[in-house]
């Protein structure tokens, strides 16, 4: 018979567990993506540009610059 005096241990090591594995897996897809530039979801390569709502187009390297300025406001 086995009693350990503290349950909630073993309760807090699974609750922590999920959260890890879930943050990981919420993450994944910006750590395998690296520093690709994307328009609407879909990669984006130099020379391309890409039409936002609005009529408003930004080539790849502005897309690039706008989403390394969002990488360091967020």
């Amino acid at each position: 018979m086995r009693s350990s005096g503290r349950p909630w241990l073993g309760v807090l090591g699974w609750a922590l567990f999920i959260v890890g594995m879930t943050t990981f897996f919420i993450n994944a897809e910006a750590l395998t993506n690296g520093d690709a530039v994307e328009c609407d979801g879909s990669p984006m390569r130099p020379g391309q540009w890409c039409e936002q709502r609005g009529g408003e187009s930004l080539s790849y390297d502005e897309e690039k610059k706008n989403e390394a300025r969002g990488e360091l406001v967020g």
